[in-house]
């Protein structure tokens, strides 16, 4: 995986104040992580019928600009400031109103120094982009195949995003609380996943992003969550209700068979067959400026069909999502535990 698009980050994150109350959760293990890889690429948001980041939350709720003028004003005397340059077409997308789309954009590089899945250590400089516990809802332009729980409170989500400006460096955590309804590997309860997402390089102002994973259940003897690399891309494993959004490469080498079984829920869910039963975990992130707050979105996808095409498969995927705003400020965070992650999926 390409280490700069991992922390081209859309960050959604489950706040967990006692991981150890989720029975059956065990720490994922760590791979070949695919993980941050859609970062460098932005938020490029390819799906029509998504929930995008609204553009009002980053200019409005996030900053005190008060038109686009000045917002691009200020992201470019504090590119100048910082040594950075001026991302312009994510600049237009901030600035045009509406949902904003940067697909096809790249402003998070590689970053030297740090191994595929380390972080630094935050200071008090650091400046923190929280969403703290967002519920998730069932989004009606996606299937409704009762995968996921319906009760109150059971999808949520928090991300938490640190960007070092003064070092130009970008991570954060992608924190996953999904329920799923009991079947063959799961019982019900409450999940939960943050892996390591490791560190990128700013390059530019705004700052966007997007990444994904995979929870897995039961792998190598853990009856917990195992979370893996995903084929799928951008902010959906699916474009539209008829076409797959999946990249070429790990874990599929371009086979797009392999992703759909991990993330199938149809008949009896084990770890062989078509069904594993696992969930793609989608994350989205947007600031403008220094002084800019953050948008963030979190959002759970996974389908139930039987030896679908790709357009019948696409159509069958169900997706629960939150948005919320991330006010920037300076701090060391919150120390939230990690989950490893597997790199089972590359040896199906």
């Amino acid at each position: 995986m390409n280490y700069k698009k991992l922390l081209s980050i859309s960050f959604l994150s489950l706040l967990i104040t006692n991981p150890s109350s989720f029975a059956g959760v065990s720490v994922p293990s760590v791979a070949n992580l695919n993980i941050l890889s859609q970062i460098a690429s932005a938020t490029s948001f390819t799906s029509k019928d998504n929930n995008n980041i609204d553009i009002k939350n980053v200019n409005q709720s996030t900053s005190s600009f008060v038109s686009a003028e000045e917002l691009k004003k200020n992201v470019e005397m504090d590119a100048a400031k910082l040594g950075l340059a001026v991302d312009e077409k994510a600049l237009t997308s901030l600035t045009s109103g509406g949902k904003f789309s940067t697909a096809g954009l790249d402003n998070l590089g590689d970053v030297e120094g740090f191994g595929e899945l380390e972080t630094p250590d935050a200071t008090p400089d650091t400046y923190v982009y929280d969403t703290g516990l967002m519920t998730l809802t069932r989004d009606t332009s996606y299937a409704n195949k009762s995968i996921f729980s319906t009760a109150d409170g059971a999808q949520q989500g928090r991300i938490q995003v640190f960007i070092d400006f003064e070092k130009k460096l970008f991570w954060g955590d992608v924190i996953a609380y999904p329920t799923v309804n009991s079947n063959a590997l799961q019982n019900g309860d409450k999940d939960y996943a943050n892996p390591s997402l490791g560190t990128a390089a700013i390059t530019s102002l705004p700052v966007t992003g997007n990444t994904n994973y995979t929870i897995r259940y039961d792998i190598d003897g853990m009856t917990g969550s195992v979370t893996d690399d995903s084929a799928c891309g951008d902010s959906s494993c699916r474009t539209n209700a008829t076409t797959l959004n999946m990249d070429d490469g790990s874990p599929n080498d371009g086979d797009n068979s392999n992703m759909k079984k991990y993330m199938n829920h149809n008949g009896t869910i084990s770890n062989s067959g078509n069904s594993f039963g696992g969930i793609v975990v989608h994350g989205e992130f947007a600031t403008a400026t220094l002084s800019s707050n953050g948008t963030a979105t979190i959002a759970f996808e996974a389908a139930d069909c039987d030896g679908c095409n790709d357009s019948d498969f696409a159509g069958s995927i169900e997706r629960w999502s939150a948005t919320g705003s991330a006010a920037a400020k300076k701090g060391e965070g919150v120390d939230l535990a990690r989950t490893q992650v597997s790199n089972a999926f590359a040896s199906e």
